[in-house]
């Protein structure tokens, strides 16, 4: 099959991607709320004058920060390619950017080499109350700007070759989906190492060759004057697996592989802060990896520059490798993750119930919507149920989350409810009240209500701030 989706196995839902034109937060509402972005809202290069904190050197094109209420991290968008999760001590952890390689190029073709910002743009699509959705799209190019597989129609809106499109659906609590599409006319080929060999280093491993597209490498960056000592611990990953087991890695000394914590989906990023970021991928066809070091390292990391000096460094800790795509087709790659940051001695504890939460979600239940197999009710892709209403003239709707299970079956499993979302289509700029199980909740505490504009109408975005483990009943009355 080309279109290769294991959602579909998980969740019985169809995949489908949305593109918006959304209205922004006026603003009074933005001064409001703590949860908020600043920066561009157009796909044009723009940078923040005067970043709300001292930003690594490498990082210093800031073009986008979120800001949020419950806690005192922050995400910064900064060209042309660094989405940046920054700890309360401002410490920033990236999950990377594209990747691919060419012979035709002069080196690896990877949005990092695009420093003057010829093609990555990085802009706000859309702000309420509710979420923000942040935007990336950039091309896979070489230093010289030749862009990947020029000479093959690659299927992208923006141009020859291979081109990226990211979407950041980003949540009041810090939770956020990462939705990476790469646009490649080799995209039925792709696989995830290469037998080619750039500048001298030798290849990961030995395999036919192909042709490679990677998503997602873990970076910290160090503000001027640090090393990678100040800001990461010496066992720098925590990786969990889904039946419950986890194991911490150190670096000293340097890991040559993880073992059967190669197949984690969950990693935690042990940073010297209190809050540290983690990132939940779909469990299947995972291989986490140390970073390969290139030669010596006088940091216990791989760290460029070597020796970091007054300017401050970068790290790579080491990658995803996804053998699956959460969707492929002859021209389009995509990976889906969940992040976020964790304060918590126990990650395993908090993660696993989210990660469930994400992964298989709770069925939803409405009169006058039956689950079909070419519904799509929930979107992995914004951690979202997305509501069609059976009638478009319903003044109220109750509906229901619960494990699935068949007629006559009983089920004891707890029902995963986190802080959950729902995205309800054409519902028009209406006010609502809101009941949980029968009890009244207070807007701008208990839920937020933000609207967005598709292409059929007014959408209203609803985040409720609800942690669950039993069958939950949810009442939108319109006000």
């Amino acid at each position: 099959m080309k279109n290769l989706n294991w959602i579909l196995f998980l969740s019985g839902i169809l995949y489908c991607s949305f593109s918006f034109s959304q209205p922004q937060m006026t603003t009074k509402e933005v001064k409001k709320s703590k949860f908020r972005a600043i920066g561009t809202t157009e796909p044009v290069v723009k940078y923040i004058e005067k970043p709300s904190s001292a930003v690594p050197l490498e990082l210093q094109r800031v073009a986008v920060e979120v800001f949020f209420d419950q806690n005192p991290t922050k995400m910064r968008f900064s060209m042309p390619c660094y989405s940046c999760q920054v700890t309360e001590n401002n410490i920033h952890y990236s999950n990377g950017w594209t990747e691919t390689y060419d012979p035709k190029a002069s080196s690896s073709c990877e949005v990092l080499w695009d420093k003057e910002a010829r093609y990555a743009r990085m802009w706000i699509e859309s702000q309420n109350p509710a979420r923000i959705v942040v935007r990336w799209r950039a091309a896979l190019a070489d230093p010289d700007g030749y862009i990947a597989h020029s000479d093959i129609p690659g299927g992208s809106p923006y141009g020859k070759g291979d081109w990226t499109d990211e979407w950041y659906y980003i949540y009041p609590d810090g939770m956020h989906t990462r939705h990476v599409r790469i646009y490649t006319g080799l995209a039925e080929q792709s696989t995830l190492v290469t037998d080619q060999t750039f500048e001298g280093m030798v290849p990961i491993r030995e395999i036919p060759p192909n042709v490679v597209h990677e998503f997602h490498e873990e970076f910290i960056f160090g503000q001027r004057g640090h090393v990678p000592e100040d800001d990461i611990e010496t066992a720098p990953q925590t990786l969990i697996m889904m039946d419950g087991r986890s194991k911490t890695i150190s670096y000293k000394p340097y890991p040559k592989e993880f073992g059967e914590f190669a197949a984690a989906n969950i990693k935690v990023i042990n940073l010297k802060s209190e809050y540290r970021p983690y990132i939940i991928c779909i469990p299947h066809g995972i291989e986490n990896e140390p970073y390969p070091p290139e030669g010596p390292l006088p940091h216990i990391f791989q760290t460029w520059p070597r020796n970091p000096g007054d300017n401050g460094y970068s790290t790579s800790l080491g990658h995803i490798l996804n053998w699956w795509h959460y969707y492929r087709s002859d021209n389009r790659l995509e990976q889906v993750y969940l992040s976020g940051m964790i304060h918590s001695e126990n990650p395993a504890k908090e993660l696993l119930p989210l990660a469930k939460s994400w992964l298989r979600p709770p069925r939803l239940i409405m009169n006058g919507i039956e689950p079909k197999y070419k519904v799509h009710i929930y979107d992995q892709t914004q951690r979202a149920y997305i509501i069609r209403r059976p009638n478009e003239d319903s003044e109220r709707l109750k509906f229901k989350l619960d494990e699935y299970m068949e007629k006559g079956e009983r089920s004891t499993a707890p029902v995963w409810i986190i802080n959950p979302t729902f995205v309800i289509k054409n519902w028009g700029k209406k006010n609502i009240a809101l009941k949980v199980n029968g009890k009244m909740l207070k807007a701008g505490k208990d839920y937020f209500v933000g609207y967005e504009q598709s292409k059929s109408g007014i959408d209203m975005v609803l985040w409720i701030n609800l942690k669950s483990k039993i069958a939950t009943t949810f009442e939108v009355l319109p006000i």
